[in-house]
């Protein structure tokens, strides 16, 4: 970087802090007392004993420039994905278990989250539109306040189904309290 240059340091201090500010971002900047603390986004921090304020604005200089390239970096074309994608044998297991597994234990197994299931059981078209049964009603009136999320693990339907046949059961009652 060659905002470093301007540093008044050895060749061999520029080249860590090169490294270091290679390998993470600045996330937060202070000086104080004549020190100026450089917080990275894996967590370390950089103490930089004797400091000037001239310094500090130079560190600056380097976190912005570090937030601009980020924020040019086009995300969807060149970042991995966070989440690893589904395996054939993870959709398999999918496939196969759905009806006989709680969705805590297929989140535990498959080491995915709710709605990462959730969605690729109506990608694999494991569920459709299916109707309510009058037990599955009768449990949702009974735990309305519960959390859609909640209800949803427990009924085997999507967040967006609860939400939806809660606000319908909702305005029924409304309804019925108006007349």
């Amino acid at each position: 970087m060659e905002e470093l240059e301007e540093l008044k340091l050895s060749s061999i201090e520029k080249e860590k802090l090169n490294n270091l500010l290679t390998e993470s971002m600045i996330v937060n900047l202070k000086f104080l007392q004549n020190k100026t603390y450089i917080f990275l986004m894996n967590s370390n921090v950089i103490v930089l004993n004797n400091s000037t304020k001239q310094i500090y604005d130079i560190f600056e200089k380097i976190k912005k420039k570090m937030s601009l390239e980020i924020q040019k970096y086009n995300y969807k074309k060149d970042v991995k994905r966070l989440i690893p994608e589904w395996t054939d044998s993870e959709k398999e297991y999918l496939k196969e278990n759905y009806f006989k597994e709680s969705l805590e234990n297929l989140e535990i197994l498959l080491r995915k989250s709710y709605y990462q299931i959730s969605l690729k059981v109506i990608e694999l078209g494991l569920i459709l539109n299916r109707e309510w049964e009058e037990k599955e009603l009768e449990f949702l009136k009974e735990n309305i306040d519960m959390s859609n999320y909640v209800l949803a693990q427990m009924l085997r339907r999507t967040f967006h189904s609860i939400k939806a046949k809660k606000r319908v059961l909702l305005e029924k009652q409304s309804r019925k309290m108006v007349i």
